[in-house]
Formats: C-alpha cells, sequence, structure tokens
C-alpha cells in the first residue's frame, strides 16, 4: 500500500514539473494534492519532495518569499532522515530565493553549503546546478572572472556525465560573459555551440534567449543583417510559445538596428506594453532610459524628459520593492531559524539595505534634479539652452494656432565678440556673455517673454508681441539697452561700446510652416544687420494671405 501511494505521489510531482512553466497554478495544485496523500501515509521524504516540487513551481512564478518557505519546510523534512541529497536540494533551492532578491552573499553561502553535502559523481545534474548558480552569482556581482571560472567547471561535468541540454545552457552563460566584456567572438563561439544544441531539442524559452544573445553579438560586431535575422528568429520562436518576458529584450535590441529614430522608437513602446504587461520593472527602466535618449535625438525635449521621469520614479518603485523582497525573505528565514548570532546577523543586513537604499534614491534624485537642469538651461549663462529655444518655439507653434495669434522672434549677436575675447582674455567673455544674458532675461520677465542662448555669442528672443512695430520696438530696446551696459573692446575711455546687431521675423503663427522656417529668416535678418555694419537691428514681415 505504502509503494503505492509513494508511487502516485512521485508521478504526481513529475507531472507537476512538466507543466510548471505552462500552467504553474495547476502545477502548484498538483504538488498540494501529492503532499496531502505524503502527510496522509507518513512518508517524510514525499513529503520533502512535495515541498520541494512546491518551491520549483514557486520558482517559475519568481515568488521569492515561497521558494524560500517551502524549500527550508522541504529542508526541515530531509533533516529527519538525514537525506543529504534532499538537503542538497533544499538549499540550492534556497540559495535561488536569496540569488532573486538580489541577496548575493547568502546566495553563494546557501550554495556552498549545499555542494557539502553532494558527491560529483553520484549526482552530476544537480552538482552541476550548483556550479552554474555559483557562477550566475558572479556574473550578477559583476565578477566576470569568477563568473567564467564555475562555469567551465560546470560545463566540464556536464560533458563528462553527457548531459547535453545541460551543457547547452552553460554554454550560454559562458557566451554571456564573453558578451558583456565585449569578446564577441569567442561570445558568438559558445553561442552558436548553444544554439545548434538547442535545436536539437524542445527547450524552445531557451532557444529564443540564445538566438537574441546571438542577434546583440552580431549587432555589436557591426553584423547588422545577422543580427535582425537573429532577432526576428528569436521573436518567431517566442511568439509561437507565447513567451512574452523574453520578448521585451529582443524588441529592444531590434530598436537598435533602426537607424530610424521613429521606427526605434515603436519598437522600443512595443517592448514597454509587453513589459508593463508582464510586471517586468527592471526591463521598463531600462526602456524609458532608451526611449528618452531617442527623443532627445530628434529634439523632442519634453517628451524626452517625460520619459525620462519615467525611468526616476520606476527606479525609486524598483529600490523599494527590493526593500520589500528583503523584508519578506528575512521574515521567512526568521520564522525557520531560531540561532539569536543568525537573527542579529540578519538585522544588521536589513538595517545596511535600508541605508544604502536610502543613500541610493537620494543620489538618484539629485542626479535627476541635474540631469534635467542641464538638458534644458545654459551651464555658463544659465538661462535657457538651445533646446529651451526650439522647445518653446514648437509649443507656441502647436499651441496657438488662431489668426490672431502672432509671434515675434528676434536673433542676437554680440559684434566683433572675437575682437573683445582677444583682448579681455576668455575669462572677460564669458563674463560678458553673462551679463548680456541677465540683461536680455530681464527685458523678458518684464515682458513676460522669452529669451535663451542660441550657441556661442548667438542669443535668441521670442515675443508674443501683437504687431510689427510693436516687435520692431523690441528689437531696438535690446539693442539699445546692450549698448548702454558699459561693456568696452578695449580699455580705453573713448572706445565705443559692445554692440549687438539684431534679426528677426514677425507674423501670424498659423503662417510659420514650423520653427526651422522662423529661425532661418531670423538668421537671414541677422545676416542683413551685420552686413550693413553691425549695430542695428532688421525684422522681417512675414504676410501670407
Amino acid at each position: 500500500m505504502s509503494s503505492t501511494i509513494s508511487n502516485s505521489i512521485k508521478e504526481k510531482l513529475i507531472e507537476s514539473r512538466r507543466i510548471a512553466n505552462l500552467e504553474p497554478d495547476l502545477s502548484m495544485k498538483m504538488c498540494k494534492e501529492a503532499l496531502v496523500l505524503a502527510k496522509e501515509s507518513g512518508i517524510t521524504e514525499k513529503i520533502g519532495d512535495c515541498y520541494i516540487g512546491m518551491a520549483f513551481v514557486a520558482r517559475t512564478k519568481s515568488d521569492k518569499s515561497n521558494i524560500l518557505d517551502y524549500s527550508f519546510q522541504a529542508l526541515n523534512e530531509y533533516k529527519k532522515i538525514d537525506s543529504k541529497e534532499g538537503m542538497a536540494k533544499a538549499f540550492n533551492l534556497i540559495g535561488i530565493a536569496y540569488f532573486y532578491s538580489a541577496m548575493y552573499d547568502e546566495a553563494i553561502r546557501y550554495f556552498v553549503d549545499g555542494l557539502d553535502y553532494l558527491e560529483e559523481d553520484k549526482n552530476p545534474n544537480l552538482y552541476g546546478s550548483f556550479l552554474n548558480n555559483i557562477g550566475e552569482v558572479y556574473r550578477e556581482s559583476e565578477m566576470y572572472d569568477k563568473a567564467l571560472e564555475y562555469y567551465k567547471k560546470a560545463y566540464e561535468l556536464s560533458v563528462k556525465s553527457d548531459l547535453k541540454y545541460y551543457q547547452a545552457t552553460i554554454l550560454g552563460n559562458i557566451g554571456e560573459v564573453y558578451l558583456i566584456q565585449g569578446d564577441y567572438n569567442k561570445s558568438l563561439d559558445y553561442l552558436m555551440k548553444s544554439f545548434e544544441i538547442l535545436k536539437e531539442g524542445k527547450d524552445l524559452v531557451s532557444m529564443g534567449e540564445v538566438a537574441n544573445k546571438i542577434g546583440k553579438a552580431q549587432l555589436m560586431k557591426g553584423n547588422k543583417d545577422s543580427a535582425v535575422d537573429y532577432f526576428k528568429r528569436s521573436l518567431g520562436i517566442l511568439d509561437k510559445i507565447e513567451n512574452q518576458f523574453y520578448k521585451i529584450d529582443v524588441l529592444s535590441n531590434l530598436a537598435q538596428t533602426k537607424e530610424d529614430s521613429e521606427e526605434s522608437i515603436a519598437l522600443l513602446k512595443d517592448a514597454i506594453s509587453t513589459a508593463l504587461v508582464v510586471g517586468a520593472k527592471k526591463k521598463l527602466s531600462d526602456l524609458y532610459g532608451k526611449v528618452s535618449l531617442q527623443y532627445e535625438n530628434i529634439m523632442d525635449y519634453r517628451t524626452a524628459l517625460s520619459y525620462h521621469k519615467k525611468f526616476f520614479l520606476i527606479n525609486q518603485e524598483i529600490m523599494n520593492t527590493n526593500i520589500r523582497n528583503k523584508l519578506e525573505i528575512l521574515n521567512v528565514e526568521i520564522k525557520q531559524l531560531e540561532e539569536h548570532q543568525r537573527l542579529d546577523q540578519i538585522k544588521r543586513t536589513l538595517e545596511k539595505d535600508l541605508e544604502n537604499n536610502r543613500k541610493e534614491l537620494e543620489e538618484v534624485r539629485k542626479n535627476n534634479i541635474i540631469l534635467e537642469k542641464e538638458a534644458f538651461e545654459d551651464e555658463l549663462t544659465e538661462i535657457p539652452n538651445r533646446r529651451s529655444v526650439n522647445l518653446e518655439l514648437k509649443r507656441l507653434l502647436a499651441n496657438y494656432t488662431g489668426k490672431r495669434h502672432t509671434l515675434a522672434v528676434l536673433m542676437i549677436d554680440i559684434d566683433n565678440f572675437k575682437d573683445y575675447n582677444d583682448n579681455w582674455g576668455h575669462s572677460e567673455g564669458d563674463n560678458c556673455l553673462k551679463i548680456i544674458a541677465d540683461e536680455l532675461q530681464s527685458i523678458a520677465v518684464k515682458r513676460e517673454d522669452f529669451a535663451g542662448r542660441y550657441g556661442g555669442e548667438e542669443f535668441v528672443y521670442i515675443s508674443k508681441a501683437s504687431s510689427y512695430e510693436e516687435a520692431l520696438q523690441i528689437g531696438e530696446d535690446i539693442r539699445k539697452r546692450i549698448g548702454n551696459l558699459g561693456l568696452k573692446y578695449v580699455k580705453s575711455d573713448t572706445d565705443g561700446p559692445v554692440t549687438v546687431s539684431v534679426g528677426g521675423v514677425f507674423g501670424r503663427t498659423i503662417d510659420f510652416t514650423g520653427f526651422s522656417q522662423i529661425m532661418e529668416m531670423a538668421d537671414k535678418e541677422l545676416y542683413k544687420s551685420k552686413s550693413e555694419g553691425r549695430n542695428r537691428s532688421n525684422l522681417i514681415l512675414l504676410e501670407n494671405r
């Protein structure tokens, strides 16, 4: 009777493991049914096996606290009968729970403890799993030489024991390390070997993942066509099994192959939609950062900033989630372990993590403020920069589309600025730029207009002046006020003041085709002022009917 029940439990656990990735809820239900049978029959080893099965299912769902809880319960059962292999399995899953929680010191400790319970020849699969997992910890800790050392030990064992598909996993991990290190030839060598083995089996998830890594290595080598081919192969495989998680990385990598920013953004947004569905917050962080950079490339700085803010917020959320996860993990272990020394160590670990989180969050906040300031403010003069000027023009053209809305855009260039720099030196030249910028900002604030530095000795002044005459007057006021600042080209009291030339355009916002047209027209008028002898202003009236 006992043998029959034992076989029934074993069959349920085998079937549960088979469907764990595809139907985790059903898999967990089968494990719990098996656990009831095991407890009713009092078979300690099978009770432990059921908890291991439940921890394995929790692993497929990245449910860290339950991985740990079920693994400790399994460990307690195996200890009753001194099952070294059982205890090793439990230690392996405990280490994985810590690894998923980025608690790498704890993970290594449990992996190493687990190895002590095993003999390499008796269970090469489990022994190799420990070696591989240690390699994973070192890789995530960016200790790549140590990672390779353990991966290669695991690979040698898999060859010796003829564990073919396990070899593919290890080869893929080694290839990924070389990819991170920038050794693309070595990376491709290992990844291609892994892919060839996987093609003979049914592990489509691993096939899709490795194809994606091959594509990335090819892209880094400059083989774009080959990279695109592997990315598309990866997408095809992952779509077949409806795996959304790994698809995110493939879409992100495929976006890097697009020269057109709009095409790249479209792929990244597809990846973002997928990441939101599966709740992949770390991947979302990376994607928000990439989209922000793409929008910056096409000078859409407002949208770039909005994605940068999403990047900042998701990172805050990740850090807070990490702390919550660690609290859950530690609470599980506190329930399982009674040694006071161990509890003190847990408290110290938690206190350290909380302090590190506080410092990281503060640093991110500071960096966010600096980045936002750098993105839109001229470093020298501390007035809006070229990005801000372009953004303000785009905003005005988009928001003020009625026939009554008018706009004046003036380009202001310091006359003979090179002479000023040559005579006074670049430090005083910078000071001259600051003084003129302050004057323009003062005029703009009083009139509720906008002034910015466009580059070098060139500034832009934007006004919603209601008439051509008013716009002309603004240009003249700017020219005269800067001439009265007391800045001199040379030290002689009789020498004339530093002056500016002004060129601009005035018209209805609906008549402009875009900010590029505005700047081109204003620049032509500025050139006219320069060619007519400098220290004067010219303004063209745009009259489209």
